[in-house]
């Protein structure tokens, strides 16, 4: 699949879900909300720089700004694009409700847990010698363990039974059979 057809099937699935049931999460309530940048787009072009290997909003902002101003003309400034990104933060957990479910479907009724967890992989003075996953590690203060580390975020989900150990895009990603 080529990069517009993931663009495509990407603003397709986020404007099903959304006009379905997500738009509850982000509801806005004010008379002079600009949108004529619809949260489907934000929601969608950050999907799809999250699946390009972008971690940063600003990595996705220029990424979009720079190769898909054709594909949204009124696409906002990089401070309008994360005041905008910010009230639809809370789409994402019933996104994943939503996906999960359609998983359900298609797995037999198997039951899925998913859970995310920050991975340390320097301390200290460590973190800014450290040559582990430097595509995927952030330097930062991890408030959890009161120290500053360099981390990359992990997801885990289970199944039934057995375990599946796999990698993705933006983490580890541990799976139960």
């Amino acid at each position: 699949m080529d990069w517009q057809d993931q663009l495509i099937t990407i603003y397709l699935y986020v404007c099903k879900h959304y006009r379905k049931k997500l738009w509850i999460y982000c509801q806005r309530f004010s008379n002079y909300a600009d949108l004529s940048c619809t949260d489907e787009e934000v929601i969608t072009l950050y999907l799809f720089g999250i699946i390009d290997e972008r971690t940063k909003i600003n990595q996705i902002y220029t990424d979009a700004n720079r190769h898909l101003r054709a594909w949204f003309p009124n696409w906002p400034s990089y401070t309008a694009y994360v005041q905008r990104l910010n009230p639809v933060a809370d789409v994402f957990a019933p996104r994943l409700e939503i996906i999960l479910a359609e998983q359900e479907v298609e797995d037999n009724g198997r039951v899925w847990l998913t859970d995310s967890f920050p991975v340390v992989l320097a301390k200290q003075g460590h973190r800014f010698q450290a040559k582990v996953a430097p595509k995927l590690a952030n330097a930062g203060y991890g408030a959890s363990k009161k120290l500053f580390l360099l981390w990359c975020s992990g997801a885990r989900g289970c199944k039934a039974s057995g375990w599946d150990f796999t990698t993705s895009g933006v983490g580890w990603s541990y799976r139960c059979k």
